[in-house]
């Protein structure tokens, strides 16, 4: 079985009635902030003095559009980019950071704050949890409902859960709610899953039409959609997701996307960068992208925060053209990208695979080492992983040979880093 799909007997399943969240103010909608990546090292090619405080603005910002607007803030997982961030220091600016917004933030659990599949008592993430500053939503299944209430009274119910990174995703959520069905499908994810990586394999170039024309065709049980909603006693579910979708094209490792019975909006972390919608079945499928650009291959991306207030009845097109609804688009204020990253040596590696002297020396990656100590010294030994990026793919090594570097690489980047 693939290492991308969890056995769902794995996974709490949260029975019926669920808790209503009640807030101070009643909310209009969601606002989606996605993946923050809080680190106290600077990422990447970044040259920021402090990235922390960099995120830090960022976060505050989404507050107050949060606030302003009367909106549940719900982060898409990665609140900390690190599964070892650790300190009284840190732990007191997050604690008045998430206290910035009236309504309590949700997130759910990504890839980056924890080390093993759980969160444990050692993650920065439990501390914020256990202080009541934030929510999470750390098993397969619903957090509560919410009763969003428009300026003339109305209500809309709406339920939200989600699936942590690494989980198997649901085809429907009757197992959440005591009806009779197949909520989880490993076999077929499995099936799908190898078909999606011998399509990346075969042309890495795959084009967006040719995606969502497959996921057009996905099916999905409106009768049943109807009977979750009718069980939930609400108007609609939003789902969280943290995982490798295949938005726009198929990519190594990337899982197709396909519609979940009951949920009518599908909103994905992990990609950081902003993908067109997707509908699949009646799942309108959303990647927002991040509050801030981690890395530089996504330099041209625009910080934003996501609105949703249901009450408006307002749409967008979809990546295959159908109107979905809208998640309205607010940037955050940000600096121009050549301000932002290091863009020395971007393109001026592959020179060094062609040395005769390093490959007669089988010495490759001790090159690489010492040419990223004669650039810019990185927290995370960007320099580094982008030569060994070229290395791998201009020489094509046996995978026991990628894990081998990559293992030494990371205990590399880790010693620099203490």
């Amino acid at each position: 079985m693939s290492e991308k799909f969890r056995q769902s007997n794995d996974v709490k399943r949260d029975t019926l009635p669920l808790n209503v969240i009640n807030t101070i103010k009643p909310a209009r909608g969601f606002l989606f902030i996605g993946d923050p990546h809080i680190f106290t090292k600077t990422p990447g090619r970044r040259k920021d003095i402090s990235f922390f405080d960099t995120i830090s603005d960022k976060i505050s910002q989404a507050a107050k559009i949060a606030n302003d607007n009367n909106l549940v803030p719900i982060f898409t997982g990665d609140l900390f980019h690190d599964d070892e961030e650790e300190g009284n220091k840190t732990t007191n600016m997050m604690m008045r950071l998430l206290r910035q917004f009236h309504i309590r933030p949700v997130t759910i659990v990504g890839n980056h704050e924890k080390s093993e599949w759980v969160l444990s008592e050692e993650n920065m993430l439990s501390v914020l949890i256990n202080s009541g500053c934030i929510d999470v939503i750390h098993q397969n299944g619903f957090y509560g409902i919410f009763e969003l209430q428009n300026e003339d009274g109305s209500i809309y119910r709406v339920a939200l859960g989600g699936t942590p990174y690494g989980l198997p995703i649901p085809y429907d959520l009757t197992e959440f709610v005591g009806l009779e069905g197949n909520t989880f499908r490993l076999e077929e994810d499995n099936k799908i899953f190898q078909e999606a990586e011998e399509r990346a394999r075969k042309s890495k170039g795959r084009g967006t039409v040719a995606l969502v024309t497959e996921a057009a065709k996905m099916d999905a049980d409106e009768s049943k959609h109807q009977e979750i909603l009718k069980a939930l006693e609400c108007d609609e579910v939003v789902w969280l997701t943290h995982h490798d979708f295949a938005f726009e094209n198929a990519y190594p490792k990337s899982i197709p996307l396909h519609p979940i019975d009951g949920v009518g909006i599908m909103v994905n972390g992990h990609i950081h960068d902003t993908k067109k919608p997707v509908k699949v079945g009646l799942t309108a499928c959303y990647n927002p992208g991040n509050i801030t650009r981690l890395t530089i291959d996504t330099d041209k991306h625009t910080p934003a925060v996501w609105e949703w207030v249901p009450f408006n009845k307002e749409s967008m097109a979809s990546a295959q053209g159908v109107r979905v609804p809208l998640l309205k688009q607010i940037p955050l204020i940000y600096k121009d990208a050549k301000e932002v990253f290091n863009y020395e040596g971007r393109n001026t590696r592959v020179s060094m695979l062609q040395n005769k002297e390093v490959s007669e020396s089988n010495s490759l990656f001790v090159a690489m080492l010492k040419q990223d100590q004669m650039t810019k010294r990185t927290d995370e030994g960007e320099f580094l992983k982008e030569s060994i990026g070229q290395a791998y793919e201009k020489l094509n090594p046996p995978e026991e040979v990628r894990i081998l570097i990559d293992k030494l690489a990371y205990r590399v980047i880790k010693d620099k880093t203490k």
